[in-house]
């Protein structure tokens, strides 16, 4: 990469020079013209130099009706001849800089992301446990993506060798096919897959569906879909990419299938995916504004909510520990275990 932005700078700065070298030769050529004239008055020629100006008029700015080639004196052609020659070389000076300030931003820009990427690696390396020849094989990898559609094993091995990561290494081809075997185990590479797991998450809907999983554990298809206005065969396109990585997990629960993330511990799924119902939120948050406690038929008929299904929601928070039941003045009130529900969202 750098090879070939260092070629384009060096082409840029021959161009200029060979642009600057045919101006002087012009203006030179124009001056010997003008010391002829001097000397031959009847042979001048004047469509010349109204061509010359009408073909430097864009490089330098300056127009040939500013001038009247039929007065004008030795001396004042030859003052312009300097004029723009001045401004010819300024302005390929301010062109030539430009655009190798231009390649210059760009090659240290591309250095600072290929550096950044490699600090990504390293920190992945640390999370999922990866080993230096690992972390070394899973950037080799990410490089071949760049330049191909999909990855598969035969086409890696052959890559990664040419590289001479084997003999650097002093690993043979089996074992960087072991390394291969070992990055798709944790899930970091997928054979014919495009996606590695330091990219998975650049797709935005994917990135999305990702946070609002992790947000809102046990959360459904149609409701992700809805949420987050994706169709249903894209969301799910998505949630299968999240789950063969293992960025995600899921649960069936009443033939319907709930998402979490793959760290989350499993115990709470059942309750995490109860609680990410529209209704039993809602619950939960009137709960939250009356401390004291509220009733059964008080909960229904302020939140427009079936008695039957006020009382499912309520056994099943009750068995979760998430709501306790006390009696004042033979009412039975239903209180919210903040303290319960607090270390349960801390978990995810």
């Amino acid at each position: 990469m750098l090879k070939g932005r260092r070629t384009k700078v060096v082409i840029l700065i021959i161009t200029g020079l060979l642009i600057l070298s045919v101006s002087n030769i012009l203006l030179y050529k124009l001056r010997e013209k003008s010391d002829e004239q001097e000397n031959y008055p009847d042979r001048f020629n004047s469509n010349l130099l109204m061509a010359s100006l009408w073909t430097s008029n864009s490089i330098t700015g300056v127009s040939y009706e500013d001038f009247d080639p039929f007065n004008m004196e030795c001396s004042t052609f030859n003052n312009l001849d300097l004029e723009i020659n001045r401004k010819i070389t300024i302005s390929l000076i301010v062109l030539i800089g430009t655009s190798v300030g231009v390649q210059l931003f760009d090659l240290i820009k591309n250095e600072h992301q290929k550096k950044v990427q490699r600090k990504g690696v390293a920190s992945n390396s640390i999370l999922l446990d990866l080993s230096i020849e690992e972390s070394q094989v899973l950037a080799l990898v990410e490089e071949f993506l760049n330049k191909n559609r999909v990855c598969y094993k035969p086409d890696l091995v052959s890559f990664i060798k040419n590289r001479n990561f084997q003999e650097d290494n002093g690993l043979n081809h089996n074992g960087i096919k072991h390394i291969l075997d070992s990055l798709t185990a944790k899930h970091m590479i997928a054979e014919g897959s495009k996606i590695t797991r330091n990219t998975i998450l650049s797709n935005l809907n994917r990135s999305s569906i990702y946070e609002e999983i992790k947000n809102n554990p046990g959360m459904y298809l149609n409701k992700l879909s809805k949420y987050l206005g994706l169709s249903i065969f894209l969301t799910n396109w998505h949630l299968n990419i999240l789950l063969r990585f293992n960025m995600i997990r899921k649960q069936e629960f009443n033939n319907q299938i709930a998402y979490f993330d793959s760290e989350l511990p499993s115990e709470n799924d059942y309750i995490l995916q109860v609680i990410s119902r529209v209704k039993c939120s809602e619950l939960i948050e009137y709960l939250k504004l009356n401390s004291k406690g509220c009733t059964k038929s008080h909960i229904a008929k302020t939140l427009r909510m079936h008695h039957t299904t006020v009382n499912k929601y309520l056994e099943i928070l009750i068995d979760g520990q998430l709501v306790n039941l006390r009696i004042l003045d033979k009412k039975n009130l239903y209180c919210l275990n903040t303290e319960k529900l607090d270390k349960l969202n801390c978990l995810h």
